[in-house]
């Protein structure tokens, strides 16, 4: 006990000992790494913009209070935490309170005009005022300087009856040589251009038969309309905008179009004609053009259908799910396309192919030929009325998808939830996947090993 008392002691005075006095003692000396003098100017500079952005952070979150990490406390709960949100949210509230009456006078005084504005170009007295360009006042000349040729997609206004009001844009010339190219064969034509704003523009553009008229747009930015001889034009910004409403908000093409209406008919007084009819086919191949950009880079590849790069490839366990969507349903009086689908195979089987083997197989929704289970399952035909059933062409679609959530096919249906549809796309995937062991996901797979027990018994 004497030994290991003093043993503890000595070990203990061992590690109170400095760093530098053990390695003098060894005969060690502390030695730096040599930096390179391009990674020190490279530490430097990230220093800088760390401090930069940090400062940055730190005062969006003194103006926007942080209240994500409060959401769904009761407005009677007397906690801590309850308690700090909603003084949080009183401060936030009276913030506001303190701003509100100075934006409506600053909103207020942008629609007027002082009487000493003068033009910030020539120093002249300014008339026109132009948002895109940012708050810059303009005189007339310097106006027409400014967004004639050039910013000529910008919708300037001009004060008139002490108030600004839009101003008439005058058509627009647009030679060939305005992109460096020259032709004889020239030939100048009017188009009407919609910029981001939807505001349409008289476009006098000078096409030749060196290039299509779809390609000329396309070089001035502008998404033609039809492929040939074009008479309207959408700009790139405004399909954008029409494609992220219609995927993130749901907002039809017709929809947007009939707001485009509203929006020229209220600040120009005019009444467009109906793009509608014109735009909806432009849009479908402006989406197909949009898709073949993304994905630039040569996606992974298993027969037609697009594969994840994440799961096995030669041989391995894979497992899917399947389900059926019925509220991605289409109406008989939505119409019918007259061309294939852009996208080919890629996501979708060949309808024919689907009817055919559905129509071939025996009838076999998810009522019949076995028992009822999972809670007395409906879907599709069984959810909706005769007459709401008999109203779609199509009453959903049916969908694989790996554990990864990563697509990888999809099938439409013209009836309830047979089961005749998912013994096709497990054909497909048995195909798709061959020596791989696939483990199949579906709600209602009690309903569908019953099936298969059967099919395989009468066969």
């Amino acid at each position: 006990m004497m030994y290991r008392k003093r043993f503890k002691k000595a070990k203990g005075k061992i590690n109170k000992i400095p760093l530098n006095v053990l390695r003098r003692a060894r005969g060690q000396r502390r030695t730096r790494p040599q930096v390179s003098k391009e990674l020190i100017t490279l530490h430097t500079s990230f220093l800088e913009y760390k401090n930069s952005k940090d400062n940055i952070a730190t005062s969006v979150h003194t103006e926007m209070e942080d209240t994500a990490q409060y959401e769904g406390f009761d407005d009677n709960d007397s906690s801590p935490a309850c308690q700090s949100y909603v003084k949080r949210k009183v401060k936030v509230a009276e913030r506001w309170e303190e701003v509100r009456a100075g934006i409506q006078r600053i909103i207020l005084h942008k629609h007027s005009l002082d009487e000493d504005a003068v033009c910030f170009n020539c120093q002249n007295f300014a008339v026109v005022r132009c948002h895109q360009c940012g708050p810059y006042l303009y005189c007339m000349d310097c106006s027409n300087q400014f967004h004639l040729n050039k910013n000529f997609h910008h919708s300037p206004e001009v004060w008139k009856d002490s108030c600004f009001v839009p101003l008439k844009p005058s058509p627009v010339l647009i030679p060939l040589n305005s992109h460096g190219h020259t032709c004889e064969t020239g030939v100048v034509r009017m188009v009407t251009g919609f910029g981001l704003e939807g505001i349409p523009r008289k476009m006098i553009i000078e096409f030749c038969k060196c290039k299509l008229d779809a390609h000329r747009l396309m070089e001035l930015g502008y998404w033609p309309a039809t492929p040939s001889r074009p008479v309207l034009a959408f700009s790139i910004s405004l399909m954008d905008w029409m494609e992220a409403l219609l995927l993130e908000c749901q907002v039809a093409v017709q929809d947007f179009t009939s707001a485009l209406k509203m929006l020229i008919t209220e600040k120009f007084e005019l009444v467009p004609c109906n793009i509608y009819p014109v735009i909806i086919d432009s849009f479908e191949e402006y989406r197909h053009y949009k898709e073949n950009v993304r994905v630039m880079k040569e996606p992974c590849n298993i027969g037609d259908v697009l594969a994840c790069p994440a799961c096995p490839r030669d041989k391995g366990i894979i497992t899917l799910s399947i389900d059926a969507n019925f509220g991605l349903c289409r109406k008989k009086t939505a119409g019918s396309s007259v061309r294939e689908p852009l996208s080919g195979t890629s996501m979708f089987y060949y309808q024919g192919d689907v009817n055919d083997y559905v129509a071939s197989s025996a009838s076999s929704s998810v009522a019949t030929n076995v028992d009822k289970d999972c809670s007395d399952f409906l879907a599709g035909s069984a959810l909706r009325s005769h007459s709401r059933f008999s109203a779609l062409d199509e009453t959903g679609i049916m969908g694989v998808v790996c554990r990864h959530e990563y697509p990888l096919c999809f099938i439409n249906l013209h009836h309830g939830e047979k089961l005749s549809y998912s013994i096709f796309l497990l054909e497909k995937l048995l195909e798709l996947f061959p020596g791989h062991t696939i483990q199949l996901m579906y709600d209602i797979a009690c309903l569908l090993i019953k099936h298969l027990q059967v099919y395989v018994c009468l066969n």
